[in-house]
């Protein structure tokens, strides 16, 4: 069966999206870009983890391995190799002859230099036949799954969001991407990069977590970044310290402005670059991806203003993307979408269209 897979193998998550006529809808799935020594007799596998054996050498993979990508912009590397290879083994079915369409995502700076895409290619992919062992749970039985590669298609990282919503806008539009590492910002003519605005910067969602820690440290005892992170995934007003020694709540109401202070100046830093490249940001579209953006939906809108498409999953915009326009290319069908690539700006609390 041919199957169609797209991967966008971040520094902190491999996201994945797949197609085959099987389904009515792309889906997906990710789990961490992390790589350690693996034993198949782990019967303690961690969530969003697996085992897999990849020429001769098996491997832990995902949100229970211990090494992660590094800091380089360049994803030529084995951690991200092994986690693209991983992931379609994943999205393979076993006992089939499964002809992959693989669509790949690289940095913007390095996907312009054509002697760079070209080796991308041959470095993730060196082989045109896999037979790669996957395990994917602690009671799961292992499963050897074969696949051929049978075309490669690499797509600049931020293209994908032009492509996931209904329609399509030939237009001026901006793609913001606030991965965890850096922030990729680009501009697009229809559907062409304009070079001249090209951003990338280290504004990702780290330098955010750093940031906040540090200020909250500074004027508290030590939080650390993991603190941060779990008070970010709380709803706006519960974004505070919870501290034992608080009758009074100085600690609470200091601690939130602290931490909302903070976002803002960190969207207005992005904003601020934009700005430097001379970005006509009044008169194009703008979308917001990356797991970042969900954080600071209230924050961007106050910076940028109106006309902002932010999917109500951003991380997974751009292997989305590429798969559409993978499968629009080779079987010239506009595959169908999942609804949580929807603006979240125009769903209300109940999840129904804002009027």
């Amino acid at each position: 069966m041919d199957r169609f897979i797209a991967i966008d193998a971040g520094k902190s998550a491999t996201k994945v999206a797949m197609f085959h006529s099987g389904n009515k809808e792309a889906k997906t799935f990710s789990f961490a870009t992390k790589i350690s020594q693996g034993d198949f007799r782990d019967d303690a596998l961690e969530k969003k983890t697996a085992i897999v054996k990849i020429n001769g050498v098996t491997y832990k993979i995902g949100n229970g391995a211990t090494k992660m990508a590094g800091l380089e912009t360049s994803k030529n590397s084995d951690i991200h190799r092994n986690c693209i290879l991983a992931a379609i083994a994943m999205a393979c079915a076993k006992k089939e002859d499964n002809k992959v369409h693989a669509a790949i995502g690289m940095p913007v700076s390095e996907w312009e230099n054509v002697a760079k895409r070209v080796a991308f290619k041959k470095f993730i992919f060196p082989e045109k036949e896999y037979t790669i062992e996957v395990k994917t749970g602690a009671e799961r039985p292992i499963q050897k799954k074969t696949f051929s590669i049978e075309s490669i298609h690499v797509y600049p990282e931020t293209q994908g969001a032009l492509f996931i919503g209904d329609t399509v806008d030939s237009g001026d539009a901006a793609v913001i991407d606030l991965g965890f590492q850096n922030n990729n910002c680009t501009v697009w003519s229809d559907f062409e990069l304009n070079h001249k605005y090209s951003i990338t910067g280290n504004l990702g969602g780290g330098r955010l977590l750093a940031n906040i820690a540090r200020n909250l440290s500074r004027e508290f005892t030590f939080c650390d970044e993991t603190t941060v992170m779990n008070i970010l995934l709380k709803k706006e007003e519960e974004r505070f310290l919870i501290a034992n020694k608080d009758p009074d709540g100085k600690i609470k109401e200091k601690s939130h402005q602290i931490i909302m202070d903070t976002m803002m100046n960190y969207v207005k830093d992005i904003r601020r670059d934009c700005d430097a490249a001379e970005w006509p940001i009044d008169y194009m579209k703008l979308y917001f991806i990356g797991g970042t953006s969900l954080l600071l939906k209230n924050e961007i809108i106050k910076v940028f203003g109106d006309g902002i498409y932010i999917p109500e999953k951003p991380e997974y915009a751009n292997c989305l993307g590429f798969l559409r326009v993978m499968c629009g290319k080779i079987l010239n069908e506009k595959i169908i979408m999942p609804k949580y690539v929807n603006n979240l700006l125009d769903i209300d609390e109940n999840n129904t269209p804002a009027a």
